[in-house]
């Protein structure tokens, strides 16, 4: 149930019985969500006059995910005035979705763009919300389920003169 809630959120309404607690460790545990109308409680939370009727109840649960970021140029050495590829992953280990993530780098000293960067999510679900640019430092706004990977490929040159590095 658990990815159900998480998925729709993180708000549950009305009546029901969740346990989140993904880790089994006793944290974040909630076992009812139940109004019951045959309890009367001083004060009325919805206005209506009546102490004992079955108002709605609503409790917001704060899913939490487990993001994990490499980053990778796979080259052992540089060649002044030469060109690579930096490549970002950005994996969501669960246990929820996460929205509006934001994912910042700046390039090394001596180190340019020289194309737009791009941004491949692993599966339709997950999405990169910012549109591709040459704009250092890097800042991609992006959405990504639990299990998913984003790859961020940037395309670089490095600088000729080697005193910049």
């Amino acid at each position: 149930m658990n990815d159900d809630v998480c998925g729709a959120g993180g708000i549950i309404s009305n009546q029901g019985t969740v346990f989140m607690d993904p880790n089994a460790d006793g944290v974040n545990s909630i076992t009812e969500l139940t109004d019951d109308p045959t309890v009367s409680i001083a004060g009325d939370p919805d206005a209506d006059n009546l102490v004992n009727d079955d108002d709605p109840t609503q409790i917001t649960i704060d899913c939490t995910s487990d993001l994990a970021i490499t980053k990778d140029d796979s080259s052992l050495s540089y060649t002044p005035g030469g060109t690579g590829i930096y490549q970002i992953v950005v994996t969501n280990n669960g246990p929820a979705r996460t929205a509006g993530a934001i994912i910042d780098d700046d390039l090394p000293n001596g180190v340019s763009m020289t194309a737009a960067w791009s941004c491949t999510p692993s599966s339709v679900n997950s999405v990169c919300n910012t549109a591709p640019s040459t704009v250092d430092p890097i800042s991609i706004n992006i959405d990504i389920d639990s299990g998913d990977t984003i790859t961020i490929d940037v395309p670089v040159q490095f600088s000729s003169d080697h005193t910049v590095y």
